[in-house]
């Protein structure tokens, strides 16, 4: 028995420390206009519940952080909201004297148009926003926001394009997860007409106080909420769990249509075959008999028309292929500390998700209509696309994206709002 302490004992000391430590990150925050200390401002990791108030001396500690890349926040009425990243090593942070700017208040043109949609438009647009940011699910009903007030809505008719930011912290209550939400919102633009949608800006976790009862359903919620999701899986795929944690990956090979020239070729030969001298006068072609004549301008015609449908060909195919992916394939180490690169070589990714991972064998498919069917379904709990918008997405330790647009998604995960956000710091070990 003493030999397998020994070796239990040798193989905890050989972990990487990075494993169970955790650090502190701490500083002062002075007001750039009389380098006074700035007390009583908010400091926090974004999408985290890892926070703290600044003291009289302008002085804050944030305890509990992880190795990873981080954004750090600071937030103070009067003062323009300080945004920065940082990535935590293997050591405490010290990052000294942090200054903030006071706003410069200038006096603003009004205009009948802002107005007159704040007026007569607000619910609507407060509807749509609500719907959108927090989503449609169970636990978007379980969500409240608590001070709307701070919500300011414009509409290009244009673009067909609603932009809603917030002056201060939008206080949002998650009665399903047990969590009080404070978003600095910065950004949040909505394509009305194509439903495209693009929101960012800091958040802050802070856990709710609750029975003990509330307390086993929250845990519960937020348990369900991590399974399946982009961080139990990028999490999965960091520590080459992927299989065992209920996920199959597969690559959706993208590549040039054969069938299809460039663009150049393209334009050429439509050029060519559209030159009105022998299509509009066929008797003047070079010397030959009327049928001759009449078949060469008949030949031009059926060419033209062609490449004209050869242009309307899709640029790129894509094809599934049929085996599943490791760590190997889609992670590959960035030497940063805490920090990996998520890609399939400029290809897609089709994710499955099976808690019980009741996986059936799939086959190779050159029609993809069935499986873009599956994503858009509403009932599609277990399909995710991911499409890179950059080769690379970086992603750090802890399961988050440190670029949120790097990655494009559709399917289960692209119907995650804020209401099923859990902080990067959220572990699912608590909750077992």
């Amino acid at each position: 028995m003493r030999y397998y302490i020994k070796i239990l004992t040798f193989l905890i000391l050989l972990l990487p420390i990075g494993c169970f430590a955790q650090f502190t990150i701490s500083g002062r925050v002075l007001n750039q206009a009389d380098t006074k200390p700035v007390a009583d401002a908010s400091v926090f990791i974004s999408n985290s519940s890892i926070g703290d108030k600044t003291a009289g001396d302008g002085t804050f500690i944030l305890e509990n952080a992880k190795p990873g890349k981080y954004t750090l926040a600071i937030s103070f009425v009067g003062f323009e909201t300080y945004i920065d990243t940082l990535t935590v090593g293997n050591s405490n942070i010290n990052l000294h004297d942090i200054t903030i700017f006071p706003k410069t208040i200038g006096l603003k043109e009004v205009t009948i148009r802002v107005n007159h949609y704040r007026d007569t438009y607000f619910n609507m647009f407060y509807e749509r926003f609500k719907t959108e940011f927090l989503g449609a699910s169970e636990a978007a009903n379980d969500c409240k926001i608590l001070n709307p007030n701070v919500l300011d809505f414009d509409y290009d008719a244009k673009i067909k394009t609603l932009t809603v930011s917030s002056e201060g912290f939008l206080e949002i209550e998650n009665r399903h997860l047990g969590y009080k939400i404070n978003c600095l919102l910065t950004s949040f633009r909505l394509n009305v007409y194509t439903n495209e949608l693009h929101y960012q800006g800091p958040v802050l976790f802070t856990e709710m106080t609750g029975t003990s009862g509330q307390q086993r359903r929250w845990q519960q919620n937020r348990r369900e909420a991590y399974e399946g999701s982009m961080m139990h899986f990028l999490r999965s795929s960091i520590n080459d769990r992927l299989e065992e944690e209920g996920f199959r990956a597969y690559q959706l090979a993208v590549f040039a249509n054969p069938e299809r020239p460039p663009d150049s070729v393209i334009a050429a030969k439509i050029e060519k075959f559209s030159n009105p001298f022998y299509l509009s006068h066929p008797l003047e072609q070079p010397p030959g008999s009327f049928s001759a004549v009449k078949r060469r301008t008949n030949g031009f015609i059926d060419s033209l028309n062609l490449y004209k449908r050869i242009a309307e060909l899709p640029k790129s195919l894509e094809t599934l292929m049929h085996f599943p992916l490791s760590k190997g394939d889609i992670i590959s180490d960035t030497g940063q500390p805490g920090i990996f690169a998520l890609g399939c070589d400029s290809d897609k990714l089709l994710i499955i998700y099976d808690k019980n991972r009741h996986f059936t064998q799939i086959k190779r498919v050159t029609n993809l209509d069935n499986l873009n069917y599956a994503l858009s379904s509403r009932y599609n709990k277990e399909l995710t696309l991911v499409n890179f918008n950059i080769p690379y997405a970086l992603v750090d330790v802890n399961g988050w994206l440190t670029v949120p647009n790097s990655l494009t998604r559709y399917g289960a995960w692209s119907a995650d709002r804020i209401a099923e956000l859990l902080p990067v710091n959220y572990e699912a070990s608590q909750t077992k």
